[in-house]
């Protein structure tokens, strides 16, 4: 039986890999991760991000579209 506080398996990615799939550079990825900003996982020395992980960050920093303007017609 599964503890409720585990998380689902998923992927374990690196700084890196986060960085690649996101567009922004190491530095920033590890920024967020030191800011608790992503969660993640340290191991010795290692910081791993787990994919759901980083699209949850992702979402929750997603604006929303604004619904289109109504455009006045001159008559």
């Amino acid at each position: 039986m599964k503890d409720s506080k585990t998380k689902t398996t998923s992927r374990l990615l690196t700084v890196r890999e986060a960085a690649e799939l996101t567009g922004y550079q190491p530095g920033t990825i590890r920024g967020w991760v030191n800011a608790r900003m992503i969660a993640a996982v340290r191991i010795a020395h290692a910081i791993r991000i787990r994919d759901d992980d980083l699209q949850k960050f992702i979402e929750s920093n997603t604006i929303a579209a604004a619904p289109p303007k109504k455009r006045l017609v001159k008559q």
